[in-house]
């Protein structure tokens, strides 16, 4: 980080000396005093330019057009300090762009170019003042040579400060730092606690799936508010609508385009995702040094799609289908942002899904007849020896079970033994889609502690 705070403070200072010389150096060289006290400041802001635009090139590295930009810039801004004057405008204008093309201090950047075309075309015009055989030049052109000068300096000054900054930025402080985009408060346990602890700083937590209504808790995290800004969902909205070769604001049939709050269950989110993660990366400067920087998301389209149409229906296919475009397109953002094999990808699921029971012939199970029956068989209530239960999985009151010698095999043992006709295990109010099962069929086709899970995880490797 050393790196960004010289150059920072370089360009800071060095600005403000350049625009001592230029904007108010004697332009008399009789007066020997002051042209040595004027000498000395310009080779000062010599040093201290060429340092802040070599260390400032240097920092931004992605992207690779931003990057080789910014140092072409500032080779050129360099050799005119040094020798030739209108290298001076050229070079901090080329550097500027870079800036620009990199999502760097653009506000910076931008005055910068004003007045490196404004200091470029005084130049043009023949004002080349404080050189000894330069023409009188008019008062029209020595004010405009003056504001280019300001404008220049204010813009390094505005870019130095930048710079500065960064050092402090979540996104590359201290060590390894998290940001996160995704949709609910909960995904917020994949970066932690941002400034909640002592010592803790507020990284980016961007929450929502629409846009200009992202948000964050702001006591504990930052939301940059240029993301409610950042533009393309109608661009996402359209790629979606066309995607069945009509533009009619309809989705697999659906007529929920057109409403915003609707898109939400369709896949345009997925799209405009990726537009959110580019621009936090592209103004944070993510990948720009040696710290690691940690970014998580999650396509989230997948599952609410899911849980409205079910995971086998067209619409979570299409969902998918999206979401699957949208990662491809996040990769090849990484390779030119950051560099190939500059980055890792780690993916993983959130949790699965079961089809509907159209597609399996499966049954429902009535779960509160399996937990009372259980209860019953140890001789306990339901609310004492179970915690609760989810699809899948019962948490049970081991501290009570230890204390009446009950393992969690048995009770495992004794819910895998339990039959349709010993419990009424099925629900009387199923749907008649769901096909009714044997009276002799068990409850369930597997159970057992989840300390097993491993080695269950095995044998079933071993069987397929």
């Amino acid at each position: 980080m050393r790196g960004y705070r010289i150059g920072g403070w370089s360009l800071l200072l060095g600005s403000f000396a350049f625009l001592i010389f230029w904007g108010a150096a004697p332009t008399s060289v009789n007066d020997a005093v002051p042209w040595l006290v004027a000498l000395a400041v310009h080779g000062t802001s010599i040093v201290l330019l060429s340092i802040g635009l070599v260390l400032t090139a240097r920092n931004v590295t992605q992207p690779i057009v931003g990057s080789w930009v910014t140092r072409a810039g500032a080779a050129v801004a360099i050799a005119g300090l040094l020798t030739v004057f209108p290298l001076i405008p050229v070079g901090f204008g080329i550097f500027a762009i870079g800036l620009v093309l990199a999502g760097r201090d653009r506000i910076g950047a931008v005055v910068a170019t004003a007045g490196s075309v404004v200091l470029l075309a005084t130049y043009v015009l023949g004002s080349r003042v404080g050189m000894e055989d330069a023409p009188e030049p008019s008062d029209g052109l020595r004010v405009a040579f003056q504001v280019s000068v300001l404008l220049i300096a204010v813009g390094l000054v505005i870019v130095g400060l930048g710079e500065i900054r960064r050092v402090q930025r979540p996104s590359v402080s201290q060590a390894v730092s998290g940001s996160c985009v995704a949709r609910w408060r909960w995904h917020l346990g994949m970066i932690g606690h941002g400034s909640a602890h002592e010592g803790g700083d507020k990284d980016f937590a961007v929450m929502g799936d629409l846009p200009r209504k992202l948000y964050t808790n702001p006591d504990y995290y930052a939301l940059p508010p240029y993301l409610q800004a950042v533009g393309g969902f109608e661009d996402d909205v359209r790629t979606v609508d066309l995607s069945d070769g009509r533009l009619d604001f309809t989705w697999q049939g659906h007529e929920m385009l057109e409403d915003v709050e609707q898109t939400r269950l369709t896949p345009v989110f997925s799209l405009y995702q990726n537009r959110l993660i580019k621009s936090l990366m592209m103004h944070e400067g993510f990948g720009g040094d040696d710290i690691p920087d940690l970014l998580y998301t999650n396509y989230k389209q997948i599952d609410l799609i899911g849980h409205e149409w079910n995971m086998l229906s067209p619409e979570d296919q299409d969902a998918v289908r999206f979401s699957d475009q949208a990662l491809g397109d996040l990769v090849g953002f990484l390779n030119g942002h950051v560099g190939k094999g500059k980055w890792v990808l780690a993916m993983t699921a959130d949790h699965g899904q079961t089809p509907r029971a159209e597609a399996t012939g499966a049954w429902p199970i009535n779960i509160n007849a399996v937990v009372s029956d259980t209860a019953e068989q140890f001789k306990m209530s339901s609310e004492d020896m179970f915690q609760t239960e989810r699809p899948g999985a019962f948490w049970l009151d081991t501290h009570r079970l230890e204390g009446d010698s009950i393992s969690l095999e048995e009770v495992a043992r004794h819910i895998l033994d339990l039959r349709v006709e010993d419990t009424g295990a099925t629900s009387p109010e199923a749907p008649s889609s769901y096909e009714p099962p044997q009276p002799s069929e068990r409850v369930f086709s597997t159970v057992f502690p989840y300390s097993w899970t491993p080695e269950v995880l095995r044998c079933a490797d071993k069987r397929s």
